[in-house]
């Protein structure tokens, strides 16, 4: 929500054509929205280092957690994390382009 308490015309989640007519109603024209998909390969320890400590939002509330809470939320990171460690974390990202 906005603090106007109108609901915020795009979010995070929603899908590429989503997006494009978001684009098209501001006044924009060969609206069009690509998807690419890639593997990132990182060290556990690297992504853990540089992503996880970096902080940012998302990640600024595990900072903030007991060193023991901290340590049981790397653990299972890494529990998770391992199964990409070969080919890669799967990523994706929308790109989008128009003219006005």
């Amino acid at each position: 929500m906005l603090g106007s308490g109108r609901a915020r015309p795009f979010t995070a989640h929603d899908p590429p054509p989503r997006f494009t007519a978001l684009l098209r109603a501001a006044g924009f024209r060969a609206a069009a929205v690509d998807t690419v998909r890639w593997r990132h390969r990182a060290g556990l320890g690297s992504w853990w280092d540089d992503i996880v400590q970096a902080g940012g939002r998302r990640f600024a509330v595990i900072s903030r957690l007991p060193p023991e809470t901290v340590e049981r939320v790397r653990a299972c990171y890494l529990r998770l994390a391992e199964p990409y460690v070969l080919e890669g974390f799967p990523v994706c990202a929308h790109l989008a382009r128009a003219t006005r």
